[in-house]
């Protein structure tokens, strides 16, 4: 071979050794990036399982909470509807007692008035 071609051959063991090179540190970069991608999908499951029994957790509880307001909401309403049944009667009884004072009262107002116009005289002995 002659110097020239063995210069040449050279030249281009150079270069390619220099692409090879490039190529070997870009891939270093990309194992690099895919293990901080790795950890951080690692981070991420672990967090992600751990904040989930979190909120399973408090499902759990909301769901026992609800479930004590509903029987409190029952025992209210059945005590409502007693309540109710219970005061019925005593409305109409109210009602009653209100016409009777009324027309009490009205004849008490009238009996002042008569008094007050001399219609009616109080004798008392």
């Amino acid at each position: 071979m002659d110097e020239k071609s063995s210069e040449n051959l050279s030249t281009q063991i150079g270069i390619i050794l220099e692409r090879v090179n490039t190529v070997f540190k870009s891939v270093e970069k990309l194992t690099e990036r895919l293990e901080q991608l790795w950890s951080q999908q690692n981070n991420f499951i672990r967090e992600y399982i751990a904040q989930h029994a979190v909120v399973e957790q408090k499902a759990t509880a909301a769901h026992v909470r609800i479930g004590d307001i509903e029987i409190r909401v029952e025992a209210l309403e059945k005590t409502l509807k007693e309540l109710n049944n219970t005061l019925q009667p005593l409305v109409s009884t109210n009602k009653a007692i209100g016409f009777i004072a009324a027309a009490l009262g009205v004849s008490i107002i009238g009996l002042i008035w008569s008094l007050i116009i001399g219609q009616v005289q109080l004798v008392f002995p």
